[in-house]
């Protein structure tokens, strides 16, 4: 029962609509951050849900290179995170980065402190993702973006926008901050 030709042949693709980039004020990042250090507060089994949105608010990173993240890549004494990979959702294996290139990205105190307390409390090795499910897993992004981001945004009552928008509201940030811009 197969069709022996495609039947779109010979029509032109739609154009794929653009969502405007969007980003938060540093006042709306802290207040989202605050929102979401309530709800998981520390010591709480979720409490890796507010270490992602630190992560992404702190370092700019991609959503799959979140995901791909493990404690062999946080460099304690030079406070930075080295990017060598991301977990690509369609193939549930891990790939290089976009870019195909590592790069290091700062990461401040409060961050590192929370990643040191994440692992240890999960007993995280150092070849593991830091971020899990309960079969030890990479978190999928999809059911992270519709079960936790997107309550959490709700609730929080804010603006919405997208969990990639979390990475245009880092770099803004940042470079507001004086960071220069190839950092």
């Amino acid at each position: 029962r197969h069709i022996p030709f495609n039947p779109a042949t010979g029509f032109k693709k739609l154009r794929k609509v653009q969502q405007e980039m969007s980003f938060l004020d540093q006042d709306e990042a802290a207040s989202f951050l605050a929102h979401v250090n309530g709800k998981y507060p520390p010591g709480s089994k979720d409490r890796w849900v507010y270490v992602v949105y630190l992560v992404a608010l702190n370092t700019a990173l991609r959503a799959g290179e979140i995901w791909g993240l493990r404690p062999s890549d946080i460099n304690e004494p030079t406070r930075t995170i080295t990017i060598k990979r991301q977990f690509n959702r369609v193939s549930l294996d891990f790939g290089p980065t976009k870019s195909k290139k590592h790069r290091v990205v700062p990461c401040n105190l409060t961050l590192l402190s929370e990643l040191k307390a994440l692992i240890a409390a999960n007993k995280i090795s150092l070849q593991e993702t830091i971020f899990q499910n309960e079969n030890g897993r990479p978190v999928c992004h999809d059911n992270f973006a519709d079960r936790k981001f997107a309550k959490d945004l709700k609730s929080w009552g804010g603006r919405q926008i997208r969990f990639h928008d979390l990475r245009h509201t880092a770099t803004t940030l940042l470079i507001a901050s004086g960071v220069d811009i190839k950092t």
